[in-house]
Formats: structure tokens, sequence, C-alpha cells
């Protein structure tokens, strides 16, 4: 993968919000070839913000750690939603026909069936949880880098690869995160549900987790990146 490539692979977009640039003060190569130009690519990656870097004691490598540890806790999520699918039944018909009766524990005619790993990938939740592992894995990779690397340091095209790729996954992951969180609760959840941990978790505290990480770093987000 080279340091262009989400220049390359988002070019047939930046017809679309050429509008949306301009009115970013952006051209549309700008908005979506993910290279930064204000300021270098270590000083937006490696430093934590302005409040984070109070509550930090201006530490680079506390904001290090904290980035690391944001990758490990969404881990331990999604390896508990795994666990928690895995180990999720329901009860179905055994001859599923128009006269098959109302299916529970005990009603005769039914039989118990477990969700296999293979069926996670069906929900759409799930597909956030991974991106946003994914994201949160780039995160703290690039800030590291950032702070402890020998990589040289600058803007435009000396953007590094992954670089480009956190930063063009990040707007993503939040609006992803977000949309989850809405939809959930507006749409599937009905007053007087069983409401579970991990639902809460991964219905909640995912937009909670992007928007901790946004807020403590220095990385730019323009609104062209939002709705592309």
């Amino acid at each position: 993968m080279t340091k262009n490539c989400c220049r390359r692979f988002l070019a047939p977009c930046a017809a679309c919000c050429h509008p949306l640039a301009q009115q970013c003060r952006l051209g549309p190569s700008a908005a979506l070839d993910f290279e930064l130009d204000g300021q270098p690519w270590k000083s937006s990656f490696g430093k934590p913000s302005g409040l984070s870097a109070r509550l930090l004691c201006g530490s680079t490598a506390a904001f290090v750690l904290l980035r690391v540890g944001l990758f490990f806790f969404w881990l331990g999520v999604m390896i508990w939603s795994m666990v928690d699918w895995v180990n999720t039944s329901a009860w179905v018909p055994i001859d599923r026909d128009d006269s098959s009766p109302e299916c529970a524990d005990g009603v005769a005619g039914c039989e118990q069936v477990y969700y296999g790993y293979g069926y996670w990938f069906t929900q759409l939740t799930h597909w956030t949880l991974l991106f946003e592992l994914v994201y949160l894995g780039f995160a703290a990779v690039t800030t590291a880098l950032a702070n402890y690397s020998s990589l040289p340091d600058g803007t435009g095209d000396e953007t590094p690869w992954f670089v480009s790729v956190t930063w063009a996954m990040q707007p993503a992951a939040l609006v992803a995160s977000c949309l989850v969180f809405v939809l959930y609760w507006a749409l599937l959840y009905s007053p007087g549900d069983e409401v579970h941990a991990i639902s809460v978790v991964t219905h909640g505290v995912n937009f909670a987790v992007m928007l901790l990480d946004f807020l403590i770093c220095r990385q730019p987000l323009y609104l062209a990146h939002i709705t592309m």
C-alpha cells in the first residue's frame, strides 16, 4: 500500500464533495486526499488535545498508553460480544409451516437453536464494532510511531500511508457508532424490554469511546470527511 492509496481510492468522490469542500475552504482533492496540509503529521497524531494534555499533565507517554488502552478495551468488548452471541439461543419450530406453534421453553414441537460465530457477522452492530476496533488499532500504532519512531515528519506527500488510513477511518467510525447507538434505541428497543449489559456497551459505550477518542486527539476533522 502506498502513501497515496486513500487519495486514489476516493478520487471518484471528489466531484461529489466539491460544493461542500468549497464551503470548508478546501479544494476537493484537499478534502479527500487525507494528506495533512496545515501541520506536520507527528504534531497532529502524536500530541494530545489541549484539554487532555492538561489532564495527562502534558505526558505523551500517557497519551500513547491511553490510546493503546482504548484499543485493548474495545478488543475485550468484541470478544465479550462474540461469546455472548454464541451462548445466545432461540426456540424455533421443528416443523416450520403455517401451523407451527409460538415457541418458548417447554412448548411441544419446538427446539432450542444456538447462534454460531458465522451469524455474528450478520449484524450491523458487530461490523461497526470490528471497524471501530481496526480504527483504534491504527490510531494507537500511529500515535506510538509519531512519538517513538525515526520516520520523517512532514506534510502533504510526506504524510505516511498509515496516517492517511487512520485519518480516513476516524470520521467513518465516529458516524457509524453514532448511527448504531441512535438506531438501536430509537427503532429496536421498546420500553419494558430487558436490557443486557452487552447491549448498552455495544449501543452506547461504542459511541462514547469514539467521542472520547475524538476529544483527546488533535486529528483534524473536516465536515467533508463526515458527509462524503
